[in-house]
């Protein structure tokens, strides 16, 4: 999904976390340019972006979309 970030957890979690609902209010309105979005980064343990929009990773982890972690061995 466009709006979407797949993310690892240092609790071991993989999984997606979808910015959609977030995409409403103005201050992360710029999240639905395809090309902005993609200039997601690693931000104090959670993500971020260059006009400082940021996910905590409690929020990333409230949300997280879990998906099997292809790096992980079970």
């Amino acid at each position: 999904k466009a709006t979407c970030v797949e993310v690892s957890l240092s609790d071991k979690r993989h999984g997606l976390f979808d910015v959609a609902p977030y995409l409403r209010t103005p201050y992360f309105a710029e999240l639905g340019d395809p090309s902005y979005f993609a200039q997601v980064q690693l931000f104090f343990r959670g993500i971020g972006w260059p006009n400082g929009q940021d996910f905590s990773p409690d929020t990333i982890a409230a949300h997280l979309i879990p998906i099997p972690n292809p790096h992980h061995e079970p």
